[in-house]
C-alpha cells in the first residue's frame, strides 16, 4: 500500500508540475503577443496625432489612448520580466527592450505633448521615424517570443523525458512490490503446508499407536 501511495504521489506531482510549466509558457507567449498588439495601437495613435492632431478633439482623444497604450505595455513588460526571470538571455533582452521603449516613448511624448506646438511639427519626418521605431521594437519583441518558445520547447522535451523516467520508476517499484508480495505469500503458504503436514503426520502416528494398543488388548 505504501509503495502504491508513493507512486501515486510522484505521478500527481509530475502532472501538477507539467501543467504549471505549460501554463507559464502559454502566459508568457500570450503576454508578449499582447505587447505587440498594444505597440501597434500606440504607434497608430501616434500617427493619427501627427496627421490629424490639429483638430483638438482628435488630439485629446488620441493622446488619452496613447497614454493608455503606454501604461498597458509597461505593465505587461513588468509581468513578462517576472515570468521569464529564470531565462537569463530572454530576461536581459526584455530589460533592454523596456529601456529602449521608454527612450522612444519619451522622445515621442516630448514632440506631441503640447497641442499648441502641433502646427510646427514636421509630420512626414516624424511619421517616417515612427514607422522605423515601430519596426525596430516589433522585431525585438518577435525575437523575444521566438527565444521564449525555443527555451520552453526544450523544457517540455526535458520534462517529457523526466516524467517518462518517473513513470518507469513508479511502475518498477510496483512490480518489485508485487514480486516481493508474491514471494512472501508463497513462503507463508509453504510454511502453512509444512505445519499442516506435520500435524497430519503426528495425528496419523497417534492413530496407529491407538490401533496397536487396541489390537494388543
Amino acid at each position: 500500500i505504501i509503495i502504491t501511495v508513493i507512486g501515486g504521489v510522484i505521478s500527481f506531482y509530475a502532472i501538477h508540475k507539467y501543467n504549471n510549466t505549460i501554463l507559464t509558457i502559454i502566459d508568457s507567449v500570450t503576454t508578449a503577443k499582447n505587447i505587440e498588439i498594444e505597440l501597434q495601437k500606440q504607434f497608430n495613435n501616434e500617427k493619427v496625432i501627427l496627421i490629424e492632431g490639429k483638430s483638438f478633439s482628435t488630439y485629446k482623444q488620441k493622446i488619452h489612448e496613447y497614454s493608455y497604450n503606454y501604461q498597458h505595455i509597461q505593465n505587461r513588460l513588468f509581468n513578462l520580466s517576472l515570468m521569464c526571470k529564470d531565462m537569463t538571455g530572454v530576461y536581459k533582452k526584455i530589460q533592454d527592450f523596456t529601456r529602449l521603449y521608454k527612450d522612444i516613448n519619451d522622445e515621442i511624448v516630448s514632440l506631441i505633448v503640447n497641442y499648441s506646438e502641433m502646427n510646427s511639427v514636421n509630420t512626414s519626418q516624424l511619421i517616417s521615424r515612427s514607422i522605423s521605431n515601430e519596426q525596430k521594437l516589433m522585431q525585438i519583441m518577435e525575437e523575444i517570443i521566438s527565444e521564449i518558445e525555443s527555451i520552453n520547447d526544450n523544457r517540455i522535451n526535458l520534462l517529457n523525458k523526466y516524467y517518462i523516467i518517473i513513470g518507469f520508476i513508479s511502475f518498477g517499484m510496483l512490480t518489485v512490490f508485487a514480486f516481493m508480495l508474491s514471494i512472501f505469500s508463497s513462503q507463508l503458504l509453504s510454511r502453512f503446508k509444512d505445519n499442516l503436514e506435520k500435524k497430519v503426520k503426528k495425528r496419523t502416528e497417534q492413530l496407529v499407536l491407538l490401533n496397536e494398543k487396541l489390537s494388543a488388548s
